[in-house]
């Protein structure tokens, strides 16, 4: 299953940017760090939802 470890290094580097993403916000102002963690689980539900539609469930698991 080559897409399966394609998604989860995907997903960790994704991870690791948007806690860069956090920190960085949280610093400056916390009302938009609200804003932004809304937003990013917004999109984080959009992207398992498209990957959910491709066959890996072992991987939709593992973000979940």
């Amino acid at each position: 299953m080559p897409n399966t470890i394609l998604y989860t290094q995907h997903t960790s580097l994704m991870m690791v940017v948007i806690n860069h993403f956090r920190q960085f916000l949280f610093k400056n102002n916390s009302f938009s760090f609200n804003i932004v963690t809304k937003f990013i689980s917004c999109l984080k539900v959009k992207i398992i939802l498209f990957l959910s539609l491709k066959p890996l469930k072992g991987t939709f698991v593992l973000v979940t």
